[in-house]
């Protein structure tokens, strides 16, 4: 047997152990989640904010995603993930 951690789980564990190496591994982690999240911004014709680490106890390493415009519908890559967080649905 062994234990798999997610990303946020291990950084969550360097933090705890006040590593040193936590603060670059959290700016690494929380940019690539934000590249991520503008090119899907960007693909799905919506809007995202910056992404950031919430510990594991929230949502981990997350970014916002919201629509363009009043009534966009949520597009559907993104639909099944919290159902009922867009606006208006």
């Amino acid at each position: 047997m062994t234990k798999q951690r997610t990303l946020d789980e291990m950084l969550e564990c360097l933090m705890t152990l006040r590593h040193p190496s936590a603060a670059k591994f959290q700016k690494m982690i929380e940019a690539t989640a934000d590249a991520i999240a503008h090119i899907l911004a960007k693909e799905l014709k919506i809007n995202t904010g910056p992404a950031t680490f919430q510990g594991t106890a929230l949502a981990g390493t997350c970014a916002p995603f919201r629509p363009a415009f009043k009534g966009q519908p949520c597009p559907p890559a993104l639909s099944h993930y919290d159902p009922g967080e867009w606006p208006d649905e």
